[in-house]
């Protein structure tokens, strides 16, 4: 009996506090003409910060991907005719977005969430194209080269200097460039387009072809650039290359 007369003082008290239209009364949450209104403030000052889940990934759609945990690009062609120097297809995108609280899915960004994107090479290398994070409306270029690592851009320096017999290759790592040199002047391998990293839209990063970032100085020979596109025939797959991925940082 206790229990339920405890129950019932509890609901009153309830309803008792909620607010009530048929009484005005100054200075509370109904009024009448003439009186003042009040609203109670209520809230809890902490030093908490509540812990929020993220996840990125590769999607065509936009819609969560749990097997977009990779960038797959489509294959950048490098040519010296500027048509075909680009991707031989559209590229997934790269999509941010909150883990709900059951964490069996995703949910918008507020709209005080601000994402920014890094690209990282080999581990941090020392690259003309090092950058700090960009979100929205920023973009980072580079020579699609660039994106390829260290023992990758050795061994198509030394393969093209091995089938050119009396010509050495050497590669610029910082840049991904690749030249040799004849009297005091160096010869470059160059293309029109790179790959540019680009943010339009907030938590959103695309990746599409773009005017390259260095091509200018002297140009390779024909014989020596079709030494170096024949190094790339095979394809040479891009490894040790990461989005990195802040928010509200």
């Amino acid at each position: 009996m206790k229990k339920i007369l405890f129950g019932l003082a509890a609901m009153s008290t309830l309803a008792f506090s909620a607010i009530n239209l048929k009484s005005p009364t100054n200075e509370t949450n109904t009024w009448m003409t003439g009186e003042i209104g009040a609203i109670t403030v209520n809230g809890t000052i902490t030093s908490a910060v509540p812990q929020v889940q993220y996840v990125v990934y590769a999607s065509t759609t936009g819609d969560y991907d749990a097997n977009g945990e990779a960038l797959q690009l489509a294959d950048f062609v490098i040519s010296q005719k500027e048509v075909e120097n680009v991707f031989s297809a559209e590229n997934p995108k790269v999509y941010v977005k909150k883990v709900n609280g059951t964490q069996d899915g995703v949910e918008n960004l507020l709209d005080t969430d601000v994402v920014k994107f890094k690209i990282e090479v080999e581990a941090n290398r020392a690259t003309r194209y090092s950058t700090d994070y960009f979100g929205k409306g920023g973009s980072l270029s580079f020579e699609a080269t660039a994106l390829l690592s260290d023992a990758t851009l050795d061994e198509v320096a030394t393969s093209v200097s091995s089938s050119l017999g009396n010509t050495t290759i050497i590669v610029e790592k910082t840049y991904g460039m690749f030249y040799y040199r004849s009297g005091s002047t160096n010869y470059y391998y160059y293309v029109t387009n790179g790959i540019k990293f680009e943010s339009t839209e907030n938590g959103v990063l695309q990746v599409v072809s773009a005017k390259a970032p260095y091509a200018t100085g002297s140009k390779m020979g024909a014989s020596q650039i079709s030494a170096m596109e024949n190094a790339f025939s095979s394809g040479k797959q891009l490894s040790n290359v990461r989005i990195l991925v802040t928010v509200n940082a």
